[in-house]
């Protein structure tokens, strides 16, 4: 898996809970991106210090409840290979991924401070797509963050995560074809569910 500063994984935190965005005007994403980000960093660094965030996870996994459908991130981080997966499958799938995202790398920002977000530009990228700018300042270093949107059926969801020109749904896809192609559907799930496993049970340690 590419590396990243520790902190910046807490964009992939972030990412679950702004999947779901009402769908109005491109300012509208932009505020609901904004508030959304906002609410989790409060939780995550009180007085400005991740205390606790595996301890925190629970209300903000329950804001990502409200607010998404997983099946988008997951169906594109298995691009083509999305189609070989059986309903109950891709179901099993999709979940293995929300809780991979959510485990992975919360332990990582125990004793870390909270960075700054600067909010950039919005670009259109089509009709029903778009890319918000961010620049996540940290320790006098700054990083380069996109949130890549999609309206479906009225709402604005992300559907990846760009990382100092990383692609956060590509980087995963990599790893996901290399399994699905050599091994299958049924191997990739039970390679999923122990990668997640581990997480959960150096989370909880």
């Amino acid at each position: 898996m590419i590396k990243f500063p520790r902190f910046l994984f807490l964009a992939a935190v972030l990412l679950p809970a702004v999947l779901l965005l009402p769908g109005r005007a491109v300012a509208g994403p932009t505020a609901e991106l904004r508030a959304t980000v906002a609410e989790v960093l409060e939780l995550l660094f009180p007085g400005g210090v991740a205390e606790d965030p595996v301890g925190v996870m629970p209300q903000v996994r329950e804001i990502i409840d409200k607010r998404f459908d997983f099946d988008v991130i997951a169906r594109r981080s298995l691009g083509r290979g999305w189609t070989r997966l059986s309903e109950e499958q891709r179901t099993t799938f999709s979940r293995l991924f929300a809780d991979l995202l959510m485990y992975s790398y919360t332990d990582r920002l125990a004793g870390l401070s909270r960075p700054d977000i600067e909010w950039g530009s919005v670009q259109q990228l089509g009709t029903n797509r778009l890319e918000i700018a961010s620049t996540i300042v940290y320790q006098g270093e700054r990083y380069e963050v996109l949130y890549r949107l999609v309206e479906m059926r009225g709402d604005w969801q992300v559907y990846d995560l760009v990382i100092e020109g990383v692609s956060l749904v590509g980087n995963y896809r990599s790893q996901f074809t290399s399994v699905l192609d050599r091994r299958g559907p049924d191997e990739l799930l039970r390679v999923l569910s122990e990668r997640v496993d581990a997480q959960k049970g150096r989370s909880d340690g």
